[in-house]
């Protein structure tokens, strides 16, 4: 009885990466390619047939080489003694006698069953891989249409068709070398996955897809077609859109508001440490005592502008008046010089105190000052004018300015203390009490006051002024007009019809009543034996310059006003051009004031008012610059820092 052969594996050895292979034995005599380098390897034949006893390989022979040792066949050993009973035959045994036998069945050799557990555990071989390379080149000739088959070598050259009724010059194709498709690469869901189920279009032709695009295309621009509507954004979609509007303008606007918050202060920090050297005791640049007051005036507030910087302006503001009261003294004794400018100027003085009042919470943050400190100030500078026609013109802007902060019983205070202050008789500035007593319109202010005068009998100049301007703070021009025409003293009417024109000019919607009622003060100074004094005819000039009525003053500008008034009533007329709106002055306008004036204190005052208006200090410079030519060394030295102080007093905040 034979024996079962084991399946035993081959070993090869790849003479390209010496590596040692185990393959099966039914690829004996095929090849195979080397699973790491890809080299072609040569299979041995297989072992012997399974009932031939294979010979045993000298040591060191690989298997499937032949051994030089010579070897003889197996010989069999016949087994002694006598045969087994029952019939059984007696077990075979192997060329080394090691044969068993196991429940009646013959065991195989040792060697045997190793060999077949090497062949179980054996690699399985990869798979050989076909050669999938075209080795022709399978196309049609352009000209005949003819199949052909060209070698691959001839790809991508020129050749003759094989046809011969045709026999053109062809190119060749390349081949098409597919590359092995990985699915984990395709995207077969969706939208993809029918792009890439497409059939393939042919080259240079258009498909179903790609021509109806282009019909489409075609259509739609040559106007066939409708657009089709895009759909609506919706009110949840509008307010989306709106509100991201709104926050891009927001912080756009926050950065502009941030450069020009940041750049105005530092020209706010500039302009306070230039005009503070102007005014530097060790190197005072500004010699004029007056234009030194205008300087500090305008150091205070600018200030004010500053955080916290109230304390500052109020120390600038006191010390004006006392500037201006050195100015004072240094035209003393001067027959050709008044104090005009002097006087004039204390009400701009103190009506800067004005600005600096505010409220205990402003306070708290030194950003204001109480009010009674500003009362001082202002009290300050208003006993500080020597001429009680300025002191009523004083009062009665001060007025309106205290009435608009909601301060009148400030102004009557003030009012009061003026018109005590001879206690015999009565001062001119009990008038400017009348009429901020009974404008206020209580019960018990009106008590402290005369009886209403009547208009049709001669009246005393007290009440008939004082009347008749409460009557045009409560706009009841009527009753002024008839008031301030009552008989009586041409200089009490012509004070009266002063005194409303003016209030009237302060609001621009009785523009038209102040007109009137200057044509009525200038009838009255008109009139024979009446003699307006040279305040009375500035002030007429003043108010005729904001009125446009300068042609009617013509004659007191020439004639009547001496040369102290008369230069101030220049300045006036400069000032009315400055504070129009739009301002309608220019440096070219001062030529009458570099004529008149010798000192340079009426020429600095018009400088600063230029610069103010215009708030650009190297225009205002460069227009200094043009007039600066016909000036004397001096005058040039003196009016050039006020160029910058008007200049920073303009400059917005």
């Amino acid at each position: 009885m034979n024996f079962r052969e084991p399946i035993m594996p081959i070993r090869v050895k790849c003479e390209k990466c010496k590596k040692t292979l185990s393959v099966k034995d039914h690829l004996a005599g095929k090849k195979i390619k080397c699973p790491v380098c890809q080299n072609v390897v040569v299979v041995a034949a297989s072992p012997a047939p399974a009932d031939v006893a294979a010979p045993k390989p000298a040591a060191g022979v690989p298997v499937g080489k032949k051994s030089s040792i010579a070897t003889k066949p197996a010989k069999v050993v016949k087994p002694a003694g006598p045969a087994p009973p029952n019939g059984t035959p007696p077990a075979a045994t192997s060329a080394n006698g090691n044969g068993a036998v196991k429940n009646g069945e013959p065991e195989p050799p040792p060697e045997h069953v190793e060999a077949e557990a090497l062949s179980a555990l054996a690699d399985e071989p990869p798979p050989v891989e076909e050669d999938t390379t075209p080795q022709t080149i399978d196309f049609k000739c352009q000209w005949c249409d003819e199949e052909l088959k060209l070698p691959i070598d001839q790809a991508g050259k020129q050749t003759q068709c094989p046809n011969e009724e045709c026999g053109r010059i062809i190119k060749v194709p390349l081949p098409k070398v597919e590359g092995k498709k990985d699915w984990r690469k395709m995207d077969r869901r969706g939208p993809a996955a029918a792009i890439v189920n497409q059939p393939e279009e042919l080259e240079n032709a258009w498909g179903t897809e790609t021509s109806t695009r282009a019909r489409q295309d075609s259509l739609r621009q040559a106007g066939a077609v409708e657009e089709p509507k895009k759909p609506g954004l919706g009110a949840f979609g509008w307010i989306r859109r709106g509100f991201l509007i709104c926050c891009a303008i927001g912080l756009a606007t926050a950065a502009i508001v941030g450069l020009f918050k940041l750049r105005s202060s530092n020209q706010q920090y500039r302009a306070i440490k230039n005009i503070e050297e102007f005014v530097n005791p060790a190197d005072l640049k500004i010699k004029d005592p007056l234009l030194r007051a205008d300087a500090h005036r305008t150091l205070g507030l600018l200030y004010l502008r500053e955080p916290a910087g109230a304390n500052k302006a109020m120390d600038h503001l006191k010390g004006v008046p006392n500037l201006v009261e050195q100015s004072f003294k240094q035209i003393e004794g001067h027959k050709d010089k008044a104090p005009v400018n002097e006087d004039l100027f204390l009400i701009d003085a103190a009506l800067a105190f004005v600005e600096i009042g505010g409220t205990d919470e402003e306070f708290r943050e030194k950003k204001k000052q109480p009010w009674n400190s500003v009362r001082e100030g202002m009290a300050n500078a208003l006993m500080k004018i020597q001429s009680p026609e300025v002191q009523v013109m004083a009062l009665r802007e001060l007025g309106t300015r205290l009435c608009e902060r909601e301060k009148a019983e400030l102004a009557i205070q003030l009012a009061g203390n003026l018109a005590s202050v001879d206690a015999s008789t009565k001062s001119v500035a009990y008038r400017q009490h009348i009429a901020l007593l009974y404008a206020k319109g209580e019960a018990e202010a009106k008590k402290a006051l005369p009886g209403e005068p009547e208009a049709n009998k001669d009246v005393d100049g007290h009440l008939r002024v004082g009347f008749a301007e409460a009557y045009a703070r409560t706009e009841d021009y009527a009753k002024a007009a008839a008031l301030a025409k009552a008989p009586g003293f041409a200089v009490d009417r012509l004070d009266a019809c002063i005194g409303v024109a003016s209030i009237a000019l302060g609001d621009p919607k009785n523009k038209d009543k102040a007109s009137q009622f200057l044509q009525d003060a200038l009838t009255i100074a008109a009139e024979r034996g009446a003699t307006p004094t040279q305040w009375q005819q500035l002030q007429l000039v003043r108010l005729a310059a904001r009125l446009d009525k300068l042609d009617a003053v013509k004659e007191i500008l020439d004639k009547r006003l001496t040369p102290p008034f008369k230069l101030r009533a220049q300045l006036e007329i400069f000032l009315a051009k400055c504070e129009s709106s739009p301002s309608t002055a220019s440096a070219d306008d001062l030529a009458d004031l570099e004529k008149s004036d010798k000192d340079g204190t009426t020429l600095g005052l018009a400088w600063a008012a230029l610069a103010r208006t215009n708030g650009n200090r190297e225009q205002n410079r460069k227009a200094f610059d043009s007039r600066a030519a016909d000036l004397s060394p001096e005058l040039v030295t003196l009016l050039r820092p006020m160029v910058d102080v008007g200049t920073y007093l303009g400059m917005k905040k």
